[in-house]
């Protein structure tokens, strides 16, 4: 994580002599990977504007914690993936199969859903809340994207991409588990408010993403030149972004489909759950072995 903190830009007032001091032992820490001790720092202090001023540290630490720092995440989806045995085949492996887990290198072709696999697989419950932290930290003290420098914009898209991300991988998971006849309203209301969070997280993931002005995510956090892991080939960053643009991804198209919606009415959820169904059909490989 070399020099990684000082890649954001802290927001709020120019630090005063002690601020700066405060600042440069934040900095110390992250580079030191001392996550925990940033977080106690930041959290404990009872001056309400410390969490503003260091928010952006705030919410690197929280990543850092949960394993999360945008190159380290890169370098684990790209590595090798272990390989499930017959007898413990894991849920995710079970909702994407058929996935090459040998490591990737920018001259591969990017695959949509094994790209997806690596990245379900590496985002887990225990990693969860730490995000969700982070995220609540970005949406409280960071400004307003329209007011927000690059470097802000893209770690608050960075954070709400991988929140939306592990958000959809719990929808699936626990939609799969699901029995429409034997299970309870409660059950499938409970769907819903997942549904409901992964939709406000991609809203805001979308939002900052698109003031990320010049900066391709995947280029930015893994070093791919040509392609990013969560749009189509030599298709503009601002159109796939836009998950109203008909071009845009499935992954993009199923979230808009919750957004455009209204999970309140029988036929708003119908239509939910009959793109659950297209979107999980599409992550198993079902449609590509028909044709």
């Amino acid at each position: 994580m070399i020099g990684l903190a000082g890649t954001f830009s802290i927001s709020g007032c120019a630090p005063s002599n002690d601020d700066s001091n405060s600042e440069d032992r934040i900095i110390q820490m992250l580079d030191e990977r001392r996550y925990d001790d940033v977080i106690e720092m930041i959290e404990n202090d009872p001056d309400p504007e410390v969490k503003k001023t260091y928010s952006t540290y705030l919410v690197q630490a929280y990543l850092g914690v949960a394993h999360l720092e945008p190159l380290s995440f890169s370098n684990k989806v790209l590595a090798r993936q272990s390989s499930s045995t017959e007898q413990d085949v894991s849920p995710v492996d079970r909702m994407i199969p058929d996935c090459d887990p040998s490591a990737m290198s920018e001259r591969d072709e990017i695959d949509f859903r094994c790209t997806l696999w690596r990245i379900f697989r590496n985002l887990t419950r225990k990693n969860f809340s730490q995000l969700e932290r982070a995220s609540l930290v970005a949406q409280k003290y960071f400004d307003k994207d329209t007011e927000s420098t690059n470097s802000i914009n893209f770690i608050g898209a960075y954070v709400e991409t991988l929140l939306t991300l592990h958000l959809i991988k719990e929808t699936i998971l626990y939609y799969d588990q699901l029995d429409p006849i034997a299970d309870s309203d409660q059950d499938i209301s409970a769907l819903f408010r997942l549904i409901g969070d992964t939709t406000q997280s991609a809203e805001r993931a979308l939002s900052r993403a698109k003031h990320v002005s010049q900066i391709k995510i995947t280029q930015s956090i893994s070093g791919f030149q040509d392609e990013n892991l969560f749009t189509d080939k030599n298709k503009n960053w601002s159109d796939q972004i836009d998950f109203r643009n008909e071009s845009g991804i499935p992954l993009i198209r199923s979230i808009a489909y919750s957004t455009s919606q209204d999970m309140e009415t029988i036929a708003g959820k119908v239509l939910i759950i009959r793109e659950l169904d297209r979107f999980i059909i599409e992550l198993s490989g079902a449609d590509q072995k028909d044709r």
